[in-house]
């Protein structure tokens, strides 16, 4: 036989498995996202890596191109701007 208490104790009970499993939920979605932050984190580095080397590489470059020399028409600019660049 059923009474009252039965009742609000079994609404209680889904209650707390309700909650429980949004806690759950809550758990695997902060997990996730800090999974991805790292993967974000480690693809950031790479790219860094990646751009110092480039710049590395076109000073080098432009370090063999020497003073005065004739380049076609838009390179100077180019060089330019690339220096300029590099010192950021």
């Amino acid at each position: 036989m059923e009474n009252g208490w039965t009742k609000r104790i079994e609404e209680l009970e889904a209650e707390r498995d309700g909650y429980r499993n949004g806690q759950q939920q809550l758990q695997d979605t902060l997990s996730t996202v800090m999974d991805s932050n790292a993967k974000w984190a480690n693809d950031y580095k790479v790219l860094e890596d990646e751009n110092r080397r480039l710049r590395e590489a076109l000073d080098l470059v432009i370090s063999f191109i020497p003073d005065g020399w004739s380049m076609p028409l838009g390179y100077s600019r180019l060089v330019a701007q690339i220096k300029e660049a590099s010192n950021e």
